[in-house]
């Protein structure tokens, strides 16, 4: 099922693989009287991953960079990650108009521009602005047929 924290960003649609407590925000929002707790508690389930990791003949644990979605090269770092294979879920396409990536884009409602096609973000900004310079409504993005 796909995590409904990642709507609106480019992993929208992909299902949740790795949950990050950043550790400021633990200690700056988390009651003293749940710390210790969940600390005993989150020790216990790593000892049992690291355990089972090693008798499936894996390194005990693993250490990850994380990269947060809104970062102004997030999208450099996804190409990265898909040139080496390290991007799975729904395959993302670059925006025409801004290189933004997205799981969706709709083509382009410009015949001067075919084939290129807009992400939601985009197609939104254009419709304002087509109706408002020529009167006519080009549709809401998710009206696209293909969507469906």
């Amino acid at each position: 099922m796909p995590e409904s924290a990642f709507k609106g960003t480019v992993k929208e649609g992909f299902e949740r693989r790795y949950t990050v407590i950043n550790e400021r925000d633990f200690e700056k929002h988390v009651p003293e009287s749940v710390k210790e707790k969940f600390r005993l508690i989150f020790n216990n389930v790593a000892a049992w991953i690291e355990d089972g990791r090693k008798k499936e003949g894996k390194e005990p644990f693993n250490n990850y960079i994380v990269i947060n979605l809104d970062e102004p090269y997030v999208n450099d770092i996804i190409r990265i990650m898909k040139e080496h294979g390290h991007w799975e879920g729904p395959e993302i396409q670059e925006c025409d108009y801004c290189g933004t990536p997205a799981q969706k884009l709709r083509p382009t409602p410009f015949m001067s521009d075919v084939p290129a096609c807009m992400c939601k973000h985009c197609w939104d900004m254009t419709k304002e602005e087509y109706a408002a310079s020529h009167g006519e409504e080009i549709g809401d993005f998710e009206d696209y047929p293909h969507f469906k």
